[in-house]
């Protein structure tokens, strides 16, 4: 429901009339901050910057050093000479930088030596995996306590910030001490263990694959088979498995890490638990926590940024024949920008076109169907307040603005699809006064993405409609047959739909239906087909002024009238509320028909309800020999009741 809720403003680029609204969204030209400075042969940046984009401009008679940090890049000399450059410093990442100029355009991707640091409070250097090899026998242990729920302890993975196949994890989770295997598997168990006391946690592995897991000496868990080829170029780190899996260790301390070639019989895990590791063969690595880092200082993790990161500075140093004609930063995104918009084609256009009739159209509606915010912009033919070019209008999908919330659960593709979609449906055929330019300078122009950032879509999961199991009877509005909403309309406004087919999953599984109407008490249709509905409708596909249809083989169908005449007067003319749109709301009058109830037999479901003073009792059963049987007890009264069996020249059983 949140999600639904959220789509209801879905790029409600609009003002509320009579409010002064601010943008949200900025001009590419204010993204990036300028460098320049009186003297043009030199640059002095020393405010601590990370995850960035640098443009330089120059003319330069040598060749000559911009140094970021303390590493030195060669740009080259010549007249009017373009760099554009990215740096890259994630946690658990090492240094990175992109670089590509005018005098050679092809990207050259440079990695900066002894930079690879952790984001946790584990002050230790990852070391190269091949030392740490986990697809065979092996033991490690950690000794260590905490206070939160979850957080790695070890883990031999990927350098960079992503889990992966081959990366191997002791961590803490949900408090459980557990052991993964990407994309392999897990085994964790034991108490809650995040209480602030000393534990020591042990795996081991045999060659065969087997895993065992301890907590304080005991086993706790234990797999037959939980392995995988350990990857090359992975690491061993203490504290941090990857940005997106295990945690980084917090509130607490590790104190001790160990890690033997082998896997060491249960007496060893015993007396690691009471501390007897001098009485163990000698591991193959020992780490013991220091009251200062082995590695030395860390460059500062800077958090109040788009993409958290470590720090560096930027420096030319004053170099004769040289001059600086522009020189420019600007922050990273996630995606890169201009692949994505450079490539727009059909395929683009039918994402966003989905995208846009699953959620935008709600508000803004389409060119025959106003949406249901007034106050949000119409594409066709409005001016959009918080800017027109992509880039605006990808901050205005990603910050919200007005009535409109922020669309976070969208990926920078996904808002790029639905903005080509309006810019080709909407603005290049009705609005081009809207329609802004695209060309090499503005593409060049936008925001780069950090490689070593993998964004993810929106899972692509079935509508919660079509995984509910709703049972196999369901109260609803249904829409019986075809047709505008108009006052000729058929619609079952109170009715109750029966699954008449045995079957797992509940009415959406089904493949034929009855569909009462307790307001009339007709029996408003029989149908078969293999889709129970077609799920329009706010509670369904959040779409407004729809009403949920069915669909498939209408075998037997009647009237919005009502099912059985007055037992007194015999009329067929209904007593009911007409509305504005001229259809009929409510119940019959009491005297005439009364709802009583659904009774679950074993037979089937059993419906009873009063026709005047006769009780009736009436059931469906399921198809035989090609026929519905529908079967009607009607008790002792005092005159004969009449019944609509069917519509007069539709269709029949």
């Amino acid at each position: 429901m949140k999600t639904l809720l959220s789509g209801l403003f879905l790029l409600s680029f609009a003002l509320s009339r009579g409010q002064d609204v601010p943008p949200t969204s900025i001009p590419l030209e204010k993204t990036r901050t300028s460098l320049l400075s009186k003297d043009s042969s030199s640059i002095i940046y020393e405010k601590s910057v990370t995850n960035f984009r640098l443009f330089l401009n120059y003319s330069a008679k040598q060749n000559f050093k911009l140094k970021l940090g303390d590493h030195p890049i060669d740009l080259p000399s010549g007249e009017k000479t373009s760099a554009d450059l990215k740096f890259e410093h994630l946690p658990n990442s090492p240094a990175l930088i992109h670089l590509a100029t005018s005098n050679d355009p092809t990207v050259q991707r440079i990695d900066i030596p002894n930079t690879l640091v952790s984001d946790s409070n584990v002050s230790f250097k990852p070391l190269t995996g091949k030392n740490f090899p986990m697809d065979r026998a092996f033991t490690l242990m950690a000794r260590f306590k905490t206070t939160f729920p979850d957080g790695t302890l070890a883990a031999v993975t990927s350098p960079g910030n992503k889990w992966e196949r081959g990366g191997k994890t002791l961590f803490l989770k949900g408090g459980q001490l557990t052991y993964d295997v990407g994309w392999e598997g897990a085994v964790s168990g034991g108490q809650k263990i995040n209480d602030g006391k000393e534990h020591i946690a042990v795996v081991t592995g045999t060659d065969k694959g087997g895993i065992s897991l301890y907590l304080d000496g005991n086993l706790i868990q234990k797999s037959k088979s939980l392995t995988s080829k350990d990857k090359v170029g992975h690491v061993f780190k203490i504290g941090s498995t990857a940005r997106d899996f295990g945690g980084d260790f917090r509130d607490g301390s590790i104190d001790q890490v160990l890690f033997w070639k082998r896997s060491l019989p249960q007496k060893d895990i015993r007396l690691m638990a009471e501390k007897k590791t001098n009485q163990l063969n000698t591991p193959d690595f020992h780490w013991k926590k220091t009251s200062s880092s082995p590695s030395g200082p860390k460059p500062d993790l800077l958090t109040k940024v788009p993409h958290p990161g470590f720090s560096t500075t930027i420096s030319i140093a004053k170099t004769p024949g040289l001059t600086i004609h522009e020189a420019w930063l600007q922050p990273l995104e996630v995606s890169d920008h201009k692949s994505i918009i450079s490539v727009w084609d059909d395929n683009s256009f039918k994402r966003g076109q989905k995208i846009y009739q699953q959620l935008c159209v709600t508000c803004h509606g389409t060119i025959e169907k106003e949406g249901s915010i007034p106050i949000a912009l119409k594409f066709h033919e409005g001016k959009f307040k918080n800017g027109k070019d992509p880039y605006r209008m990808w901050q205005t999908i990603s910050k919200g603005y007005n009535m409109m919330m922020p669309m976070p659960q969208f990926s920078t593709r996904q808002k790029y699809d639905v903005i080509h979609y309006i810019r080709e449906e909407f603005l290049a055929k009705h609005n081009k006064g809207e329609l802004t330019k695209i060309d090499d300078a503005y593409l060049n122009a936008l925001p780069k993405g950090i490689s070593g950032i993998e964004e993810k879509e929106s899972k692509k999961t079935p509508p919660p409609y079509d995984m509910m199991d709703f049972g196999n009877y369901l109260f609803w509005t249904y829409q019986i047959e075809p047709g505008p909403l108009n006052d000729r309309v058929n619609i079952a406004q109170k009715g109750l739909a029966i699954r008449l087919d045995d079957g797992l999953g509940g009415i959406s599984k089904g493949n034929s239906w009855a569909i009462y109407d307790h307001d009339t008490m007709r029996l408003a249709a029989i149908y078969t087909g293999d889709k129970f509905v077609d799920w329009r409708g706010i509670a369904f596909d959040g779409s407004h002024g729809t009403h949920t249809s069915i669909t498939g083989n209408r075998i037997l169908l009647t009237k919005d009238r009502p099912g059985w005449a007055h037992p007194k007067t015999g009329s067929w003319d209904p007593i009911r509320v007409k509305g504005k749109d001229g259809r009929l709301f409510g119940p019959l009058p009491k005297d005439w028909v009364s709802f009583k109830g659904l009774q679950i037999t074993e037979s089937g479901p059993l419906l009873s309800y009063k026709v005047g003073k006769v009780d009736v009792k009436e059931k469906i059963l399921k198809r035989s020999q090609g026929a519905f049987q529908r079967i009607i007890w009607a008790g002792p009264g005092d005159g004969s009741i009449k019944i609509r069996l069917a519509k007069h020249g539709g269709p029949s059983p």
